[in-house]
Order: structure tokens, then C-alpha cells, then sequence
């Protein structure tokens, strides 16, 4: 699915003040790519994903998916654009009271799908976030890469035409960070439209079509992973990989 921002604004009123959250943001993702989003934290990244993802309305300026306008939908239509919607937060977002397989089952539920299709999808996902005999484990029972892991199994449970990650490992500890890498290593093979934001920056160069480099609401550079992490051409960008590589 090709996604189209057309100068969208978002605006969030703060105590006395505002805050310019995205500022006239214009950016075009072709079908079947994947976009990289990087940029200190506060820099419009989230926020802008929430936009794409249609769980917040711009100020001005309009989202399209595939030529057709979308965050101006009535209430019942945007319920059902969403569904059609893979979104994977900070936080997992599983319910604790289910076990894996059940909050992997829970969208297809959703969604009238038989048991015997559900079974057969939620074991098929399992396998492909390699928790492959984990389906009956609780929650409560998985660390945070497989709790993660599940969630993405849940996102991609009725295959969604999108796949929006709002910096997925930003809540694991080091150690469990490559298993959820590797899961949406093996999803943007398979060359689906996908946005990732992340503060994994050899992930973001390793994974991406495309890189953009956000600052203050506002994309200030877009290109290639050569020509951003390699080949800069603005300032603050070369400031920021500078500071990002010395960590």
C-alpha cells in the first residue's frame, strides 16, 4: 500500500503553551518498502506514526493510502481502516489475562474467523516469531522480547496491509533487543509496506529502503541509508549520527 502525507500539522496544547508536534510533514512510501524514522527523542517521530496509523486526526493537511484521502473518515469507516492496520507500540499491549496464543487469536476473533482457522494462524505465527510451542504459555510467563514478539504475531494475525513499529525495542533490555530485530528482519523480507521508527541505527541502515532523519517536528533530510548515515547532507543530521556512534 502506497502512503501519502500531504503537509500535515499537528499541534498539542501544553500547560500555558503548545507544542508543534509535526510541523507541514510531506512524505510519499511506496508500496511494499520500508521506511526508516530517526531522530532524538521529542524530535515528531511517535507522533507522526500515530497520524500514518489513524489513531490521531491532523490539524491541517490530509493522509492518503493508495490515491484515497483517510483521515477524514466517519467513525465506522476508520474502525475498519484501522483493522486493516499493523501497529507494534513500546509497550506490548497483551492482555494478561490470555495466554500467547489467545492474544495472537484475539483480532481473529475480532473478525469472525473460524477456530479451525484461527488455530492454524496462530501456530503459523508462533513459528514465524520462533515461539513455536509457546501458545498456551501466560503472559506473565514471557520476557519482554517474546512478549513483543507475540505482539507482532498479533499485528500481523489478519495480514495487515501496513506495518507501523514506534521504537519496538525501546523497552527490552539489550540482550533481548536482536530477537525482536530478527523478527522484523524476516517480515521486511517479504516486502511489505512497513515503517519503522528506531533508535537502532545499524538496524535502521541494515533494514531500510528509505531513511528519515526528523528534527523538531519537521523532516530535514530523506534518502538512502548510504546517503544518510554515510553521506549526510545536513548539519544536524551529521550532529546526530556523531553523537548516536559515540555511545
Amino acid at each position: 500500500m502506497r502512503i501519502c502525507l500531504d503537509s500535515v500539522k499537528k499541534t498539542y496544547q501544553a500547560g500555558s503553551g503548545r507544542i508543534d508536534a509535526v510541523r507541514n510533514v510531506s512524505l510519499v512510501v511506496p508500496s511494499d518498502t520500508v521506511y526508516g524514522i530517526i531522530g532524538k527523542s521529542g524530535a515528531g517521530k511517535s507522533t507522526l506514526m500515530r497520524l500514518i496509523s489513524l489513531l490521531e486526526k491532523p490539524d491541517s493537511g490530509s493522509v492518503l493510502y493508495d490515491g484515497v484521502r483517510v483521515d477524514n473518515l466517519d467513525k465506522k469507516s476508520l474502525i475498519e481502516r484501522r483493522r486493516r492496520i499493523g501497529m507494534i507500540f513500546q509497550n506490548f499491549n497483551l492482555f494478561s489475562s490470555r495466554t500467547a496464543g489467545e492474544n495472537i487469536a484475539y483480532p481473529l476473533e475480532i473478525v469472525g474467523r473460524s477456530k479451525h482457522e484461527i488455530k492454524k494462524r496462530t501456530a503459523e505465527l508462533l513459528e514465524l516469531v520462533g515461539l513455536e510451542g509457546r501458545e498456551k504459555a501466560p503472559v506473565s510467563t514471557l520476557s519482554g522480547g517474546q512478549k513483543q514478539r507475540v505482539a507482532i504475531a498479533r499485528a500481523m494475525a489478519i495480514e495487515p496491509e501496513i506495518m507501523l513499529f514506534d521504537e519496538p525495542t525501546s523497552s527490552l533490555d539489550p540482550e533481548l533487543v536482536k530477537y525482536v530485530l530478527g523478527v522484523i528482519r524476516r517480515l521486511a523480507d517479504c516486502r511489505q509496506t512497513m515503517i519503522v521508527v528506531t533508535h537502532e541505527m545499524k538496524f535502521a541502515q541494515e533494514v531500510s529502503d528509505r531513511v528519515v532523519f526528523m528534527d523538531g517536528g519537521r523532516i530535514l533530510e530523506e534518502g538512502s541509508p548510504d546517503e544518510i548515515f554515510e553521506r549526510p547532507r545536513h548539519g544536524r543530521v551529521r550532529e546526530f549520527l556523531d553523537l548516536v556512534r559515540k555511545d
